[in-house]
């Protein structure tokens, strides 16, 4: 008969001399995405006209900003006169002659800005002017009042006025005429333009008791 033997068979954990630890806990990793730094924006002015007449002339000044970041932008206007104006295009008509550079600031909320200015002349026929037509030089003392000319002529034959009954004008482009009466026989038309520097201006004489058309021109000394 046939005997069986009791067999006892032993595991050892670690019998290959390995030993087993929890695992680590595994850190969540962390897309870091870096925010762009702020781009300034950058602006360009323009105005038009860019010479015009004091009290008649409306200059309309734009402005044309972008920013590389897409802001949306604030326009601010600071004038010569101490005043002020908003928004990409403003409108004003100046009461005194003058050159003037105005600038526009504008800024895109996060602390970019930009600068521009522009220039503008305004001119009047307000003050005293000497010139020359023909052999005689002459002195004009005129003032301007909106678009309105009165005054007082001299030249090396005598003295002459403005004609209360057709006053001098002048329009918001600085062309003008002014009819001046000299003693019982002078009668002249003197029609020209202002230049851009608002200080020369040039034109014809005529009148009833001239035979031609003669040239001048005049210079603002005060």
């Amino acid at each position: 008969m046939r005997q069986w033997l009791p067999l006892t068979v032993a595991l050892a954990l670690g019998a290959c001399g390995g030993s087993s630890s929890p695992a680590s806990p595994t850190t969540p990793s962390t897309i870091s995405t870096a925010t762009p730094s702020n781009r300034s924006p950058s602006v360009n002015a323009s105005v038009s006209p860019s010479f015009g007449i004091a009290t008649l002339s409306n200059f309309t000044f734009t402005a044309i900003g972008s920013d590389p970041d897409e802001d949306t932008l604030s326009y601010q206007w600071s004038f010569s006169d101490g005043s002020s104006g908003s928004g990409s295009q403003v409108s004003r008509i100046y009461l005194s002659e003058g050159n003037y550079s105005e600038t526009v600031r504008v800024t895109d909320g996060r602390g970019g800005t930009a600068e521009a200015s522009v220039n503008v002349t305004v001119a009047s026929l307000t003050g005293r002017w000497r010139g020359v037509w023909r052999t005689f030089d002459f002195t004009m003392d005129l003032t301007q009042t909106a678009s309105v000319v009165t005054g007082t002529y001299v030249d090396s034959a005598g003295n002459g006025r403005t004609d209360p009954a057709e006053p001098g004008s002048i329009n918001s482009g600085g062309s003008f005429t002014i009819r001046m009466k000299r003693g019982a026989f002078g009668d002249f038309y003197f029609r020209g333009q202002i230049d851009g520097s608002g200080r020369r201006a040039a034109g014809s004489v005529s009148g009833p008791g001239l035979i031609t058309t003669y040239q001048f021109t005049m210079d603002k000394v005060s």
